[in-house]
């Protein structure tokens, strides 16, 4: 008894340890990039997407001289189904580098 009482106890071989990692960055919001892109059409979409606002804005002209109505009103749905895809595809992207961190 006394024998096994003086031997050292292993630590195991592989020890697992959490690391907390945290991701310092802007999310956007597809409420806020659905309203300004609603209200303001390729202005409100430069929130969600830089090159999206300027592609919308010459898109946008180029279709109301083509058709003047019609046109314009699906140059400015695009507006806002662009910043909708663009804000949610943001935060997915944010939260994909985070989790390749936490790897």
């Amino acid at each position: 008894m006394e024998e096994l009482k003086n031997q050292p106890v292993s630590a195991p071989a592989s020890v697992v340890t959490h690391n907390t990692v945290v991701v310092i960055g802007k999310s956007k919001s597809v409420g806020v990039a659905f309203l300004l892109s609603f209200l303001f059409g390729p202005l409100g979409l430069l929130y969600a997407s830089v090159v999206g606002g300027i592609v919308m804005f010459f898109v946008g002209v180029i279709a109301f001289f083509i058709l003047p109505v019609v046109g314009g009103i699906l140059a400015w749905i695009g507006c806002i189904i662009w910043a909708v895809v663009a804000a949610s595809n943001a935060n997915n992207q944010s939260i994909q580098q985070a989790r390749s961190l936490q790897r």
